[in-house]
């Protein structure tokens, strides 16, 4: 067991190995940093998800920016912001 022991530690050590396990954890460290954003990601839509469930408001400004939906009794205007610019 011993020699097993030493034999690994010698394997990583010498020759590439060093370099191997070097590059090794600069990849695990990057993939941590995926990680924390991908879970802050995943809160933010768990959040979103929770106040579109409880929220009414919410769903409706949801169902208004995303989906361009309005309620039956409203009317859409839409400016033109360069025919101002024309103007001047």
């Amino acid at each position: 067991l011993f020699c097993l022991v030493l034999l690994t530690g010698f394997s990583l050590l010498a020759g590439d190995g060093f370099h191997y396990l070097n590059s090794l954890k600069k990849v695990l460290g990057h993939q941590r940093e995926q990680n924390l954003v991908l879970e802050k990601q995943v809160e933010n839509l768990r959040r979103e998800v929770y106040f579109l469930e409880n929220d009414d408001r919410a769903l409706e400004k949801a169902v208004r920016n995303e989906l361009g939906m309005m309620a039956p009794d409203e009317m859409l205007f839409i400016f033109d912001k360069k025919s101002e610019r024309q103007r001047r």
